[in-house]
């Protein structure tokens, strides 16, 4: 069967006003559907485990969010361009670290601990769409900050801009949201700094 993409600016909480009761309420749900993405995963969240979590009827919650999968959009939609971060120091060393960073705040939360699961597990075929949409979306993010330190000389012209971003992001991504691994801030430098010495070995090796 067919499904529609819901793209982020088509989210259900376009709209709501930043004050009042119903944006009390949009927050208080969507906050709950992180933390039970947190506690249990999507295949088993159920609706009504969020409405008691965020203190409201079912109803209140299927009136504005008829499905599970719309209302999990909703909450990516809302939340990603926070975790979107993109640092501009100067120093590819430092924008990587603290993009790293970002990311284990953002881990420690049970709201954003949910959400960013939720980008690396599947769910449904549209939350799906939305979630790959996304990872494209902070991969592009990656890939500015390496280009800019290659356009300001700091980074050879020969380096694999895609396999810098992979190798960075891929093992902290691993640790936090699939081995639940601890991650700190020297694993993240560690990582950091192993991943430049083979971006400079490898743009030895091309220019050979």
């Amino acid at each position: 069967m067919a499904t529609r993409t819901i793209e982020p600016q088509e989210r259900r909480t376009a709209g709501v006003q930043l004050n009042g009761r119903a944006a009390q309420v949009v927050s208080k749900v969507l906050k709950a559907t992180g933390e039970e993405l947190n506690r249990v995963g999507y295949a088993t969240m159920r609706m009504d485990e969020i409405a008691e979590r965020a203190g409201v009827s079912k109803s209140t919650i299927y009136r504005r969010w008829p499905t599970k999968a719309e209302l999990v959009i909703d909450l990516i939609s809302n939340h990603f361009d926070e975790a979107d971060n993109e640092p501009n120091t100067g120093s590819l060393r430092q924008d990587l670290i603290n993009h790293g960073l970002h990311l284990l705040k953002l881990s420690k939360s049970p709201m954003w601990y949910g959400v960013l699961s939720s980008l690396t597990g599947r769910t449904e075929p549209e939350v799906d769409q939305l979630a790959t949409n996304l990872r494209e979306r902070a991969q592009e993010t990656r890939k500015r900050i390496v280009q800019r330190s290659i356009d300001r000389g700091e980074l050879s012209k020969f380096v694999d801009v895609e396999i810098i971003c992979d190798m960075f992001a891929a093992p902290i991504l691993r640790r936090l949201f699939t081995s639940n691994l601890t991650v700190d801030a020297r694993y993240i430098e560690a990582i950091t700094d192993t991943t430049l010495a083979g971006a400079a070995a490898l743009a030895t090796l091309k220019r050979a």
